[in-house]
């Protein structure tokens, strides 16, 4: 038997997973098997994976998309039952260096008490730049923090960082581990179930870690323009979910406050931008989390994306000199050139507007219309309009939060004391 059953989840990207099992294949390291779990494509991967690598692969087909936590499940039962000592989890659109699975496996082997290991996560565009090295799970801010997000790569950068989770993109864990806290959350389908697995493998008394000695270069697809609100929907379900699975009574105000105050934001800016399609999946992200509603989500709120800058782009479009004060640091006069390259950026005496840098527009006190404001997500405080909209902003979030907060609370609680009893009832049957 070999060591490690490596499992690569597909769905639809043939072309990638082809590359994933190339570079696994050509590993220093080769005590292992490879089990591509395919979440019903049809695109023809399982007919490209048997074709070119023939009985190097096993396939395991599932009958219908199950999402990334259910795809990788699959795999990673096969790997149980066949009773290998280490499982290695890998999206399909990763490419692994010669040294990384192997750097993974022994860092398992030597560190007994880490229970969850993951590599350094570089971007496949931009090699030079580190991805993720490792996230931690903030509960003071009530979100996931990404290590090292963009660094630049280098020695600064740690050999090992002990962090709260890693992704699933490229992450190992010894099976008697998986036995013991459980496979991949399932019922997430996907997005939050790789900080939910770390999490318990962390509450479990075991080590996560990230190394450096062990590279791996992934897609950027995360990044991309998505044709639809899929993402948004499983991104606000799952971490609502998460925070009032595990918050203590101790954070439950805060939590409570925080999450309502950044739904309400997302839902404030959106009607600002007339993002209509990502409001309404924002609000059936919200009630469902609520609800407890969970797995695959109903085609209806599943919506085309409807977010744009084409504000920015008609304003800009007006003017040929303006003044750019990038106050907030963000980068402003390089992004209206990518935007607009015909621009002339002028002093403020020759030029037609003034366009001033924020981090957000709705915290801006000036509301002289005396220049435009953009924020780093491309909001424009541009006329009286907006400037009414702004105005309003807290005492609407004041009404949200006073109409939600006691539901929201309540819920939370609920779920809480409903994991916990479920942990507990886990606990005495393993002591027992």
């Amino acid at each position: 038997m070999k060591a490690i059953g490596i499992v690569i989840c597909n769905y639809n990207k043939a072309e990638y997973v082809l590359k994933c099992i190339e570079t696994v294949l050509a590993s220093d390291y080769q005590d292992f098997d490879i089990y591509v779990v395919d979440n019903a494509s049809t695109d023809h991967s399982v007919e490209a994976i048997r074709q070119k690598y023939k009985d190097k692969v096993t396939i395991l087909k599932n009958k219908e998309n199950l999402g990334g936590s259910g795809g990788f499940n699959t795999g990673i039962r096969k790997v149980i039952e066949k009773k290998y000592n280490y499982v290695y989890c890998l999206d399909n659109d990763v490419q692994v260096t010669p040294e990384a699975i192997g750097s993974l496996y022994r860092f398992l082997k030597e560190n007994p008490q880490v229970g969850m290991v993951g590599s350094k996560v570089k971007h496949l565009q931009m090699p030079e730049y580190v991805q993720q090295m490792g996230l931690k799970i903030r509960f003071d801010y009530f979100c996931a923090e990404t290590l090292y997000a963009d660094c630049l790569d280098s020695e600064e950068i740690p050999r090992v960082v002990y962090c709260d989770t890693v992704a699933a993109c490229s992450v190992m864990l010894p099976t008697k581990v998986v036995c013991e806290v459980g496979c991949m959350p399932e019922d997430n389908f996907i997005y939050w179930d790789d900080m939910e697995w770390g999490y318990l493998v962390s509450k479990a008394g075991y080590q996560v870690a990230a190394i450096s000695d062990s590279t791996v270069y992934h897609e950027m697809s995360a990044n991309m323009r998505r044709e639809n609100t899929f993402s948004n929907y499983y991104l606000w379900r799952n971490q609502l979910h998460f925070f009032m699975k595990y918050t203590p009574d101790s954070l439950r105000d805060k939590m409570v406050f925080s999450m309502l105050s950044a739904v309400f934001d997302e839902m404030y800016i959106c009607m600002y931008r007339e993002e209509h399609n990502i409001s309404a999946t924002t609000e059936y992200a919200f009630w469902d989390a609520i609800m407890g509603k969970r797995g695959k989500a109903e085609l209806e709120k599943i919506l085309p994306n409807d977010s744009s800058n084409q504000r920015v782009l008609s304003v800009l479009k007006r003017y040929k000199k303006i003044c750019v004060e990038d106050v907030a640091g963000i980068g402003l006069e390089d992004a209206i050139k990518k935007l607009a390259p015909e621009m002339r950026f002028v002093s403020k005496e020759e030029a037609e507007s003034t366009w001033k840098s924020c981090h957000n527009i709705m915290r801006v006190e000036d509301t002289s219309l005396s220049c435009i404001y953009v924020d780093e997500d491309w909001n424009i405080f541009l006329d009286s309009e907006d400037a009414q909209v702004i105005e309003q902003y807290s005492y609407c979030k004041q009404l949200f939060l006073y109409m939600h907060q006691n539901a929201f609370y309540l819920r939370s609680k609920q779920i809480y004391d409903d994991n916990l009893k479920v942990t507990q009832k886990i606990t005495k049957i393993k002591n027992n």
